[in-house]
């Protein structure tokens, strides 16, 4: 298989993986930090590896299914207090996010039988029908797009090379870009393409 090169719009940050320092501020809202968060990183995979991706998260499983631990990345990225969030926060809020889609998604149906019935009985199409799935598609669009972490847009890594000792990552905020390349002068550098296996 080629290497293919991917040219992107915005420069890349390339970090060192071992020694890179993120700014005290936040990437989200540019605000001093006040805590940290921890983002794991599995080399190879494409997402971030988060608990609830993860069938094989818990050790027991693990074990269970005969799935060795994937060499995972840490990083440490200073954030202020709102753009917090943990492993167990993402998970609960997925959970809510899943069984509220799922529960529109039944109303919705429901909804759908009995308004179908009635536009096959009086050849009519209610008009709370409209509204109810106006406001439960509404709803739907909504929590998908509110289930996208504000630090997973802000800082988004792209990936690593092919020893693993540096990862590309995608800075949204150009200031947060040249404080991160400034604190880091001899680890870091721009690019503006990467080649991919």
């Amino acid at each position: 298989m080629s290497a293919v090169k991917r040219y992107f719009r915005e420069p890349l940050v390339r970090a060192s993986v071992d020694r890179i320092r993120f700014p005290d501020i936040c990437p989200v809202c540019g605000r001093s930090a006040t805590t940290a968060t921890v983002v794991r990183l599995t080399p190879g995979q494409k997402t971030w590896l988060r608990p609830i991706d993860n069938p094989a998260f818990m050790p027991a499983m693990r074990r269970f299914l005969g799935i060795s631990s994937p060499a995972t990345i840490a990083f440490r990225i200073p954030v202020c207090e709102e753009h917090y969030y943990s492993d167990e926060d993402y998970m609960r809020f997925n959970t809510v996010v899943v069984c509220g889609n799922g529960l529109m998604l039944i109303l919705f149906m429901l909804f759908t039988i009995i308004a179908g019935g009635q536009y096959y009985k009086y050849g009519d199409l209610p008009t709370w029908y409209l509204m109810i799935s106006v406001l439960f598609l509404s709803l739907f669009v909504l929590s998908i797009l509110g289930s996208r972490r504000p630090l997973k847009r802000a800082l988004k890594f792209i990936g690593f090379d092919s020893p693993h000792k540096n990862v590309f990552i995608a800075v949204h905020d150009a200031d947060y870009r040249r404080r991160l390349i400034e604190e880091n002068p001899n680890t870091t550098e721009l690019v503006n393409w990467i080649l991919i296996t």
